[in-house]
């Protein structure tokens, strides 16, 4: 007998659960012991689980996490917007994010904490973000009505631009770095001929560099690093997926233009000039519609 859909559900969250409770009884531990932690911190929709596999590749004794908001505020915050929308939901990386940043801004882990922070093209990260949730939070069945021709591309932009006023997240590194870390990266000019940057303050070391560039320079900033090269790129989300999402989201990224005050809002601010050339977010402009002056 095949199982219905909300006894599978129920049973996934269960070993869910499970893993959870097992994984933040094991960063308990490795608090207490100050045992040296590696964290994969990141706004979402960067390359945060193939940066994960690959680091996992290299067979490093260190735990590995994943977080996404590791300040309790903006953690909490994010918990918020989820149980609003979703119902109640206890999502593994804000329990992990809970449990570690208390730890870290009470002064209790003095353990080596290595940092991974990757950014992206900021409104590709948006519309990928946007993608990824669309069907949780703005309209079901969206995949499907798209893919029949229910919902037009100029739907789908309406439906992106109304979402913006909740997925975007303009001070993360203000919020979620420079809080929890004490490391403001701005300070750092980013070097754009080794494409990557290291920080360090105290147990703290925090390695950044684009998503763009991770072919270019995973290698070279591992053994940097870690003093350990990859032997090959582990990729998550990067690889050519035929699924009905990832065929969507590549015919909308391809057919969405913007004008250009929205983009000058996107390209314009200190994050997008700080990562990204002139040339770079020239290049950017004309691909979402607009030539941008530097």
């Amino acid at each position: 007998m095949v199982p219905s859909m909300d006894l599978k559900q129920l049973y996934w969250n269960m070993i869910c659960e499970f893993n959870t409770r097992r994984q933040v009884k094991q960063l308990k531990h490795e608090i207490k012991q100050n045992k040296p932690i590696i964290l994969i911190h990141q706004p979402g929709r960067v390359g945060s689980m193939t940066i994960r596999k690959t680091t996992e590749s290299l067979g490093l004794p260190s735990a590995i996490y994943h977080t996404h908001f590791i300040n309790p505020e903006t953690n909490k915050k994010q918990h918020e917007f989820y149980n609003e929308h979703l119902g109640k939901v206890n999502q593994r990386h804000m329990r992990i994010a809970k449990v570690l940043g208390e730890a870290i801004l009470s002064g209790r882990y003095q353990g080596t904490l290595k940092v991974i922070v990757t950014v992206r093209d900021p409104l590709r990260r948006e519309l990928s973000n946007f993608m990824l949730d669309v069907e949780k939070y703005y309209r079901k069945n969206f995949f499907t009505d798209y893919s029949n021709g229910a919902i037009s591309i100029n739907e789908v932009q309406e439906l992106f631009l109304n979402s913006r006023r909740e997925l975007t997240r303009d001070n993360w590194f203000d919020d979620d770095v420079k809080t929890p870390f004490n490391i403001d990266i701005f300070t750092q000019e980013f070097d754009h001929n080794k494409k990557y940057n290291i920080y360090r303050n105290g147990n703290v070391e925090l390695l950044l560099f684009r998503l763009e560039d991770i072919s270019e320079v995973i290698q070279t900033a591992f053994k940097d690093y870690f003093g350990i090269e990859p032997k090959q790129i582990v990729s998550r989300h990067l690889s050519g997926s035929r699924s009905m999402e990832d065929l969507c989201y590549r015919e909308i990224s391809d057919k969405l233009k913007f004008n250009t005050d929205f983009l000058d809002q996107i390209y314009q601010t200190d994050y997008a000039r700080f990562f990204y050339s002139n040339d770079e977010r020239a290049d950017f402009c004309q691909s979402w519609g607009k030539v941008q002056e530097a």
